[in-house]
């Protein structure tokens, strides 16, 4: 399997579900995984839909953050974390980076207007 391959142990492979892919040019230090390619690779979409969005509803409803520019990747899944184990992937986890620009919201209609609108 890929992620068992020592060229892949740093590799991170951000996930688009909202998207197509627009290149096919490969890089391990900038892959990016659409939709389409996805299915073709028979992964569980769902599975990953759902992380994502819990995820999502984490940082909007508990932490108050509006998300702004997180991405989500897939990454080799350590002792800590809840692995993934299926597909060609192997076992691997769904990460989620870049809180930087993340800015807090209220808990009213300004504030999931705000998190609509940067997400």
């Amino acid at each position: 399997m890929a992620l068992a391959d020592k060229a892949f142990h740093n590799c991170l492979v951000q996930v688009f579900l909202g998207s197509q892919s627009t290149s096919h040019t490969f890089s391990l230090s900038d892959m990016h995984l659409g939709l389409d390619e996805m299915e073709e690779m028979h992964l569980d979409i769902h599975h990953y839909l759902i992380r994502m969005a819990n995820t999502l509803a984490f940082m909007h409803w508990a932490a108050k953050l509006d998300a702004r520019d997180v991405k989500f990747a897939i990454a080799q899944a350590n002792s800590d974390t809840q692995a993934i184990d299926f597909g060609v992937l192997g076992r691997h986890a769904l990460w989620i980076l870049d809180f930087d620009r993340c800015c807090t919201i209220t808990m009213d209609k300004d504030g999931v207007r705000k998190a609509a609108r940067v997400f």
